[in-house]
């Protein structure tokens, strides 16, 4: 499993549409917080702005979905499970590299928002606090759970251009359609609608919700995948 790990994560750093991904969200967090966001607050307006963003998930979705999409396109997958390596193995060797790009793309978009309201401002503002490192984890793990989703739904389809599609469109559907005409607390707290503020009352459920969510859509990954049949 430690040679099909390092396989994956060198996979992971050549994967030519990560890095356009990364391009992408860095160049509309620095224009939407130089053009569309007050300096009143600094820097830190950009952080309240985008941590609970999930206008851009579809793009996190779709470079999840083409990472694994493509290994069983170009028979990876097939080739590791003759070879002898567990389906489990398949699966958790790509979880990591899959929460390390949705994460890392989510803070990217973060960042470059503060960074083009720093550039018009010049000062950071309000300084970040315990609370507001606790919210950005959360919400992090929220990100990492909706990917563990799509990673399922990867699985499912075995074949990149199908799982792509399918993928953005549950996105869309949940982190786009439903936030926007949903406002129960159930739905609130779950990992399709990141988490709005900051309080304890709030975070503590939907980090928990999301942990779950990432173990559980694993297992059902593995549950969907153990049977399947290759081709």
């Amino acid at each position: 499993m430690t040679n099909q790990l390092k396989v994956s994560m060198y996979k992971w750093r050549r994967f030519w549409v990560l890095y356009v991904a990364y391009v992408i969200l860095g160049a509309v967090g620095i224009t939407y917080g130089y053009l569309k966001l007050s300096p009143a607050e600094g820097a830190y307006e950009g952080f309240l702005a985008t941590i609970s963003d999930t206008s851009f998930v579809f793009i996190i979705t779709m470079v999840t979905a083409g990472f694994v999409g493509s290994d069983f396109s170009n028979r990876t997958i097939q080739h590791e499970i003759t070879t002898g390596h567990s389906r489990l193995s398949v699966i958790l060797v790509r979880a990591l590299p899959v929460f390390l790009s949705a994460i890392s793309m989510h803070v990217l978009y973060i960042v470059s928002t503060m960074i083009g309201i720093w550039i018009k401002s010049g000062t950071m503002g309000q300084h970040f606090t315990g609370q507001d490192i606790l919210w950005l984890v959360t919400v992090l793990m929220q990100v990492a759970a909706v990917q563990s989703i799509i990673q399922w739904i990867a699985f499912l389809c075995r074949n990149a251009v199908v799982g792509i599609a399918a993928s953005i469109l549950f996105t869309f559907m949940t982190c786009n359609v439903l936030r926007n005409f949903m406002e129960s607390r159930i739905f609130t707290i779950s990992v399709f609608c990141f988490v709005r503020e900051s309080s304890y009352e709030t975070l503590i459920p939907a980090l928990m919700i999301a942990i779950v969510v990432i173990f559980g859509m694993l297992f059902l990954t593995y549950q969907t995948f153990r049977k399947a049949e290759l081709r």
